[in-house]
């Protein structure tokens, strides 16, 4: 009986798997919706800059003259002579016009250093990846292991679930890295725009400090940038070849283990690298222990393959998939067990 109910929910589950996914995959294709995002929000940010550029600029002033005043009053309280009074004014000139220039130009600046990250990145890439094109490719990864699964026999059923859920973790797992570079680009374009107000705190020498805080964040911006689409490039190129790879054979179990560790491989490294490289700007380390953290991950990855495993375990103690499940499991179970076991910290 428990049987019979493990297959009725398998047959579901693949049916609703198949009628969701293979429409949501024709439509990413087709609409370019990632790409379209970071345009949409590119536009708009450029539109906010005259408003708060204007806002920054009535703020630098009224701090200017807060301190124009504080500076002046107090040499006159002290009777300071009139060489002191010049150098403190030449001083004050020096400075406000600089911090205005900054502000004047500051939308420019935080632009162009971050256009010229991200380009530096495609360009030492080699492989220009969009955050769309990073989607296509786990879809393409997807549909070969859908057509694997539609491939076996109904005596098959554990193995053939098992092919879906990985194609499916597997564009999940590239999405998430098309996502974060998403993420990465819409927030460079606020802070290039919304971000200008602090450097209306220029016009003090109390409150500099936020407007250099400012060129310090777009610097940490656009150097995870340039990580960032190194990542996605190298990882790109990667999956694109094992696409063509798998192009002529059908795609298998032991494969697809590969392949989704591989993807989650790359979203660990989206996730820890580039934060790592921003922070030598703002002194802020996010290193961490980056083999543990990945260790975990894909130690999480093959608790929750062993769980579906285990549901279809008794309808398919018959058939080809069920050992090919337990040893592909118990393999890569006792590789991570030596690899969390080696990124271990000694005991003191």
């Amino acid at each position: 009986m428990r049987a019979s109910r493990s297959s009725q929910t398998a047959i579901l589950t693949a049916v609703l798997v198949l009628a969701v996914i293979h429409p949501a995959s024709a439509a990413v294709d087709n609409a370019n919706i990632l790409n379209n995002v970071i345009n949409l929000y590119r536009t708009a940010s450029a539109n906010w800059a005259g408003v708060i550029q204007d806002a920054a600029t009535r703020l630098f002033w009224s701090l200017a003259v807060i301190s124009m005043v504080w500076t002046f009053g107090t040499m006159a309280l002290r009777k300071a002579d009139i060489g002191e009074f010049f150098a403190e004014f030449i001083r004050f000139i020096v400075f406000t016009g600089f911090y205005l220039w900054l502000l004047t130009n500051g939308p420019q600046f935080a632009s162009s250093i971050m256009n010229s990250m991200a380009q530096l990145g495609t360009q030492a890439g080699g492989n220009p990846s969009s955050p769309s094109g990073i989607v296509d490719t786990g879809f393409s990864i997807m549909q070969q292991y859908f057509d694997a699964a539609n491939a076996c026999s109904w005596t098959q059923y554990g193995l053939s679930v098992m092919l879906f859920f990985i194609g499916i973790l597997i564009v999940v797992a590239l999405a998430l890295v098309a996502i974060n570079l998403v993420l990465l680009q819409v927030a460079a374009w606020f802070l290039a725009y919304a971000g200008i107000f602090y450097l209306g705190f220029g016009g003090s020498r109390w409150t500099s400090e936020f407007s250099i805080g400012y060129f310090k964040t777009v610097v940490n911006i656009g150097v995870q940038l340039l990580a960032l689409i190194l990542i996605a490039a190298l990882g790109n190129t990667f999956m694109q070849n094992l696409t063509t790879q798998m192009a002529n054979d059908t795609a298998t179990l032991q494969d697809g283990v590969v392949v989704l560790i591989s993807a989650m491989l790359l979203v660990a490294l989206s996730l820890k690298i580039p934060p790592l490289l921003g922070g030598i700007i703002t002194g802020v380390h996010h290193a961490g222990n980056i083999a543990t953290v990945g260790a975990a991950s894909v130690a999480q990855f093959i608790w929750s393959l062993n769980r579906v495993s285990d549901s279809f375990a008794s309808g398919s103690n018959g058939s080809r998939g069920g050992g090919a499940t337990s040893s592909v499991r118990e393999a890569v179970s006792k590789g991570m067990n030596q690899q969390v076991t080696k990124a271990r910290p000694p005991s003191p």
